[in-house]
């Protein structure tokens, strides 16, 4: 007698109920955030490589823009044109303009402002004051308004006008651009930056030239910079520190809010 077997076939798995789109300026910031979170598969968006991971129903997409507004913007619309994501959130670093706002300090702004338009304030949704529950162990947390610019302040005073006129807690260069797309598309945003330069620190705009757009060193000019430069070198390594501590706390804190968003995103559904 032969028995004949059913033959068995994967159940495909349902689509996710909410993607998250976490956008980065810097390689740097993106690669702690991968780390983190684990996220190694790549997937192509028009030019773009992203990286995507799920969790339970939730999926995250993974992507850096490059410094600065307008990469920033084409990066989004790229994005956008091939899927809406259900919430965007802007992660990276940002630098302090309140003195009381040290190294370290994660900013949950809630409202950012272009420098450079002048215009009022872009509100910020509140879906992280719901869902993500209070930061991390020992790691202070700030809110109030965040200012983008074009151009990098390196200056204690430069960042000292900038307070004065303006009131923002931190400084910038994507996230005026990136929360303008975000409404105009309709798509729920917030930030989270961490804080890795304070009010009064001074940034060398020379040694910063020797980047890349994605923050990356050119190994030339950095070796040609450190050469020309030997005195610089504890401001090297004070900014390669403080921002790899910044970077961390940055990506246990995306860790912390999207660990919570699954959680409430279960409850409702059950």
């Amino acid at each position: 007698m032969r028995i004949q077997l059913k033959k068995q076939t994967a159940t495909p798995e349902p689509p996710p109920s909410k993607t998250v789109l976490i956008l980065t300026a810097l390689w740097m910031e993106q690669e702690a955030i991968r780390r983190r979170l684990k996220i190694n598969t790549s997937i192509p968006a028009g030019n773009l490589k992203l990286l995507q991971s799920r969790r339970k129903n939730i999926l995250f997409i993974l992507g850096v823009t490059g410094v600065g507004s307008l990469r920033a913007a084409e990066v989004f619309d790229t994005i956008v044109a091939g899927f809406k994501p259900d919430l965007l959130l802007i992660a990276g670093l940002a630098g302090a303009l309140d003195p009381a706002v040290k190294i370290g300090t994660v900013v949950l702004p809630n409202a950012v402002m272009d420098a450079e338009q002048q215009s009022a304030p872009i509100p910020l949704n509140s879906f992280l004051d719901s869902e993500m529950i209070p930061c991390l162990y020992g790691v202070r947390l700030v809110r109030g308004h965040l200012l983008t610019v074009n151009q990098i302040v390196t200056s204690p005073t430069e960042k000292a006008d900038l307070f004065r006129r303006t009131g923002a807690v931190a400084i910038d260069m994507e996230s005026a651009s990136l929360a303008n797309r975000a409404h105009s598309a309709g798509i729920p945003c917030a930030i989270i930056r961490a804080i890795s330069d304070g009010s009064a620190e001074t940034l060398p705009s020379d040694l910063l030239s020797c980047t890349d757009e994605f923050g990356r060193p050119k190994g030339w000019l950095l070796a040609r910079w450190i050469l020309t430069h030997p005195a610089g070198m504890p401001e090297l390594l004070r900014l390669n520190r403080n921002s790899r501590l910044a970077a961390g706390i940055l990506a246990a804190s995306i860790e912390n809010y999207l660990t919570n968003l699954i959680a409430c995103q279960s409850k409702r559904e059950n």
